[in-house]
Parts: C-alpha cells; structure tokens; sequence
C-alpha cells in the first residue's frame, strides 16, 4: 500500500478516508483529503473493491506533476477568477491565502486593481514591485499573516 504523500497545495498532512454511499447498492467513497486546506479527491466503487478503491485513490493523489513555483504572470493571474492563489508583499516578509477574483479587474481611487475578495485590492502597476501571486506559498521561510 502506498504511503500518502504531503498536499500538493499547501504541503499539509494528508489523510484517507472511505465511507458506504448507496446503501442497498453497497456503493463506496474513497477519497484523500488535506488536513490544512481542504483539498480533496474522491472515487467511488462497490463496497467489496476498498482496498483497490483505496489503493487507486491514494495512487492519484500522490500523482502529480511538479510544477515550478514561480511567480504567476499578470495574463495567468487574470485566468484565475474563483481560484486561491498567495499573495506575498514585498519587500514585507508575509504572504497569504486569497481567493482570485481577476476577472473582475476595475478602477479604483483611480489605479486598475485586481480584487482578491472583499476589500482586498492590490494595484496591477505595482506588480513584481510591492506583491507578486504565487501558486502556493513559495519555499522563503517568510510566515504566513
């Protein structure tokens, strides 16, 4: 059995679980889950094939491909509306979770913003100067807000 590796996202513990869905049909969920963000995948399957549910589950999970950390490009950013990204500002030595909102890019005080939800703006100029988007929190050692 394979051993579950860390969140791709956050780096979070990563645990499995599997519970009956279909009671008559004797259906199964198995699904992989981070401890720290959330995030999930899940399989379903008849309740006798668990350990290949299981297996399969935590197979994709620690399947991944390793993309490179690099700051996200302003056209990536944009294509992000909806998704959590990090948002880290310079030269301060803190970052944190927002969720994109960057399709819905306007004026405001009289500078083209990007919203990261609620009141959470940040200047598009000012890009790779005073903030930067990240996919995940790079490797800096910098704490979290």
């Amino acid at each position: 059995m394979s051993k579950l590796k860390p969140c791709p996202f956050c780096g979070g513990e990563a645990r499995y679980n599997c519970f009956p869905t279909d009671y008559p049909t004797a259906h199964c969920c198995a699904y992989v889950v981070c401890t720290k963000c959330r995030a999930e995948i899940n399989r379903e399957g008849r309740v006798g094939d668990t350990r290949r549910l299981k297996e399969q589950v935590i197979l994709e999970w620690n399947h991944r491909a390793t993309q490179p950390n690099e700051p996200l490009a302003l056209d990536e950013l944009r294509q992000m509306d909806g998704e959590p990204v990090w948002i880290y500002q310079l030269p301060e030595t803190f970052g944190a979770w927002r969720i994109c909102n960057g399709l819905n890019e306007r004026k405001r005080h009289g500078k083209l913003t990007i919203n990261f939800g609620g009141a959470v703006y940040e200047n598009v100029e000012n890009y790779g100067k005073t903030w930067l988007a990240y996919r995940r929190p790079p490797k800096t050692g910098k704490k979290e807000w």
